[in-house]
């Protein structure tokens, strides 16, 4: 993304896909095919084939199985950094604590947010304050089935409009205690 937040000058632009990758892998897999076929490069995650899909934190084909959990989500975070928005697979309006912490993160490095469907509940692990932080960071609104060569367009148009918003010394202090935890949680995840 320029230094505008464009993504006009992007010919193929770049994304992670978050969400519940144990609930919902069905449609994320769905979302990795869409945005490949709108010529939207996705940056992690690169497959929809899991190795443990029953388990907490699953672990994909792609991910070195001995890596330490928080180390995965710390790979997954680079991504995030280097995409040029982040997509919240958010079926049936859900933001579990992983997606809503990447969604914190993305807004902690001023990246835009597109979610798949208007948030109705996160889970209980969220603070409420920072519940109306993470709602307020969505940019825009793009289905799953409707992912399209023509609707990133508009994303790309309706992101060139947006205004760089700085955050306050509290509301980074709550997007960041939204980071630490989920760290302190995977670090006491054991394989």
């Amino acid at each position: 993304m320029n230094e505008k937040g464009e993504l006009n000058a992007i010919e193929r632009p770049e994304t992670v896909v978050s969400g519940s990758f144990r609930k919902h892998m069905e449609q994320i897999g769905k979302d990795l095919e869409g945005f490949e076929s709108a010529d939207v490069k996705v940056l992690a995650p690169t497959t929809k084939e899991t190795i443990n899909p029953d388990e907490e934190f699953v672990i994909l084909a792609t991910d070195d199985p001995n890596k330490p959990v928080h180390k995965l989500e710390m790979d997954f975070m680079r991504e995030i950094r280097r995409a040029d928005f982040l997509y919240v697979a958010d079926v049936d309006g859900y933001v579990g604590q992983s997606a809503a912490t990447e969604m914190a993160y993305a807004r902690l490095k001023n990246l835009p947010v597109v979610v798949a469907e208007a948030i109705k509940t996160f889970s209980s692990e969220i603070p409420e304050e920072a519940q109306e932080l993470l709602r307020k960071t969505v940019a825009g609104i793009l289905g799953i089935s409707d992912i399209s060569k023509e609707k990133i367009a508009e994303l790309k148009q309706s992101f060139s409009n947006l205004e760089t918003l700085n955050l306050t010394e509290e509301e980074t202090r709550v997007l960041q205690a939204l980071v630490k935890k989920l760290f302190k949680d995977l670090k006491a995840i054991t394989k």
